[in-house]
């Protein structure tokens, strides 16, 4: 954020305990961008992919507060971070769309999901405003939480979506595009491709595609007034007006 403050949302993760994303990947982008401590972690989904690299970060670059949904991961992986997070003394933050909108940097951030009474798997959903742009981090919601953030009328509209489950077709509804209207979808892919159904659906909205699989490391900067693009594989780069 500008003033330098950090927050790092989710550190990936799968199945293998021995492949730690956060120590192998996260930690040392971090560490190139000469970041040396994250001051915010958000957990935006209690599944392996989200929070399976996140004890390593805890434990490096010791974050003053944990940012989650209500539900644990009800695992044992999950108990472990919650348990570095205490020991370490991280403030633990559950958030709720009823959270008032918090100030960073100058930075806006709401929480437009879940509502209280939502179920335990619901994803996290975090809008990110700064002068004339917006930033949506819809994490893993899916088809029916989509339809339920249009139902509350949630301001959604955004220039850079970071899109919902990977592109899968469980996620990513017209009328979800639609509100959104993003300039700029940048899909997070391995090996398992975005659906062709989805990007098209994307670029029928007029956004541009960028992908994790294809491009590389994804840096997106913007001061309020203007906002770049460049990629670290592909080379791409560019501006939205």
């Amino acid at each position: 954020f500008p003033g330098s403050s950090v927050l790092l949302i989710d550190a990936g993760g799968s199945s293998f305990p021995q492949y730690d994303p956060g120590r192998s990947i996260v930690a040392p982008f971090l560490r190139s961008r000469r970041i040396a401590k994250v001051d915010y972690v958000l957990v935006s989904h209690p599944r392996i992919d989200h929070y399976g690299g996140m004890k390593s970060i805890l434990e490096e670059f010791a974050p003053s507060e944990v940012w989650s949904g209500a539900a644990g991961g009800g695992t044992r992986r999950y108990l472990e971070l919650e348990e570095t997070a205490k020991q370490l003394g991280v403030k633990r933050v559950i958030l709720n769309r009823s959270d008032t909108c918090r100030g960073i940097g100058g930075v806006q951030i709401c929480v437009l999901y879940p509502s209280s009474g939502i179920g335990d798997d619901s994803s996290v959903v975090m809008r990110f405003s700064l002068g004339q742009y917006h930033f949506l981090f819809p994490g893993d919601i899916r088809k029916k939480d989509e339809e339920r953030l249009v139902e509350l009328e949630t301001e959604l509209a955004s220039q850079v979506l970071k899109v919902p489950r990977h592109g899968s077709l469980t996620a990513n509804t017209n009328l979800f595009v639609g509100a959104v209207r993003p300039r700029l979808a940048i899909f997070s892919v391995g090996y398992r491709s975005p659906r062709a159904e989805v990007i098209a659906r994307y670029h029928n909205a007029g956004a541009e595609i960028l992908r994790t699989d294809e491009d590389g490391a994804i840096i997106v900067e913007t001061n309020g007034e203007r906002l770049s693009y460049r990629t670290h594989l592909s080379g791409k780069r560019g501006r939205i007006p």
